[in-house]
């Protein structure tokens, strides 16, 4: 007989739409580069024209980090999204007083099969690609869960 299998660790569960009713709380997990325990909820983009758009409240400091980082003041709540109108990509960002574009046009046409893995040497840093994806992804560098509490994330095509 062989040795016993570690019993399995009790996944923790990542999102809730009950600690606050009816807005999603994603508890953060590991970075982007970690190839376990990510804290994402997203869904595939399926057409060329698409908007997502997502606000959130923060505890600390909001800042919008484009060449060097836009201090945003007093404001709690920031809004973010993207736009996808065939090859261009556009973010942007709204405080309230309005949309602002976060960052140049970009090309959105690099979110294909072709561009499928990184390699680091020997070693593989990100996996091939399985499509486009819009979503929340919640990170915290301490490893301590701290959740982040979003009021909406609306996908349009």
């Amino acid at each position: 007989m062989g040795a016993e299998p570690e019993p399995r660790r009790r996944l923790v569960p990542r999102l809730s739409l009950t600690d606050r009713a009816s807005h999603p709380r994603l508890r953060g997990g590991h970075s982007p580069q970690s190839l376990a325990a990510p804290s994402l909820v997203a869904r595939r983009v399926t057409a060329a024209r698409c908007a997502f758009r997502v606000a959130a409240r923060d505890r600390g400091e909001l800042t919008v980090d484009e060449a060097g980082g836009e201090p945003l003041g007093d404001t709690t709540r920031l809004r973010l999204g993207l736009d996808l109108d065939g090859s261009v990509l556009r973010f942007r960002y709204d405080t309230s007083p309005g949309r602002r574009p976060l960052g140049p046009a970009l090309d959105a046409t690099v979110l294909s099969d072709e561009h499928a893995e990184e390699m680091e040497g020997e070693r593989i840093r990100a996996l091939g690609f399985t499509g486009a994806f819009v979503g929340l992804w919640a990170w915290v560098l301490t490893g301590g869960g701290l959740p982040a509490d979003f009021d909406e994330a609306t996908y349009r095509t």
